[in-house]
């Protein structure tokens, strides 16, 4: 092979030349649209998660619990931090209870789905979505503002467990952290490759710019109509990321059981 010459596999409905040659960066070339189907259903996905931890964290951070973002282990574990040092346990055992249990629920995603790249019919996905549904329905049916607390940050560290790696790019779908750090770096990539005038296909840069961007804004929109509902309708509006996660998993289930049994 020489040194102008890829290898290449195929990741849900995209081929991805995993070799690049130095000029080009991660080239990515789209199969058909009949066989679009895969990027689309990531796209959504990522959409609809995101969504939903926003309005879970807006909801919550509105509502039941004010002090902070739920999903947000890094200032937990500096609110854990602080409190220990000011000599509160009661409120650094409130926040230890929190990023507890939001290891417990990554820890049960990682008993569902073993791999971290997306494998869409393969993968578990639809355990793991019924069951971030069943810790919101039980959150909102106790209506105990520690259990359930402690439930939600539990929904969103299994969610934020599926993250997977999807054409070269980390998913991640309750904080928004890494994908603004994401986001940074590939708008700055894009610009030195133009402004250093080089030459290739940089449309993998550009797709990430498109991910990145529509999971923010998913995740903002979810925080903005979470904190919206709750003001009207209070802890109910729980309901909505559980029936909207639970509806991804049965729907995934479905395919994933057609796809088994018409081999």
């Amino acid at each position: 092979m020489s040194s102008s010459e890829t290898s290449s596999t195929r990741i849900s409905g995209l081929l991805v030349v995993s070799q690049p040659s130095p000029t080009v960066v991660n080239k990515v070339a789209f199969i058909p649209w009949h066989e679009w189907w895969g990027p689309a259903v990531v796209y959504l996905a990522a959409f609809v998660l995101c969504f939903n931890a926003g309005f879970m964290n807006g909801a919550s951070m509105a509502g039941m619990y004010k002090y902070g973002s739920i999903t947000s282990v890094t200032g937990t574990v500096a609110h854990l931090g602080v409190e220990f040092q000011h000599g509160d346990l009661d409120k650094a055992k409130h926040y230890g209870l929190l990023l507890f249990s939001f290891f417990t629920g990554s820890s049960i995603c990682g008993l569902y789905i073993p791999n971290k790249h997306v494998q869409i019919g393969k993968q578990r996905y639809g355990y793991a979505l019924f069951n971030t549904s069943l810790f919101i329905v039980l959150a909102t049916y106790f209506n105990n503002e520690d259990f359930s607390k402690c439930l939600i940050a539990a929904a969103c560290g299994l969610q934020n467990g599926m993250a997977s790696q999807y054409s070269s790019n980390v998913m991640r779908t309750t904080h928004v952290t890494g994908t603004i750090t994401d986001l940074g770096l590939a708008i700055g990539r894009l610009l030195g490759a133009r402004l250093r005038n080089e030459t290739g296909d940089h449309t993998v840069v550009s797709w990430k710019i498109q991910f990145l961007s529509l999971e923010l804004v998913g995740f903002f929109l979810g925080s903005l109509t979470g904190a919206r509902l709750w003001d009207d309708y209070g802890d109910k509006v729980m309901y909505v990321p559980a029936v909207s996660s639970a509806t991804l998993g049965l729907t995934y289930s479905v395919y994933r059981y057609r796809i088994k049994n018409s081999t």
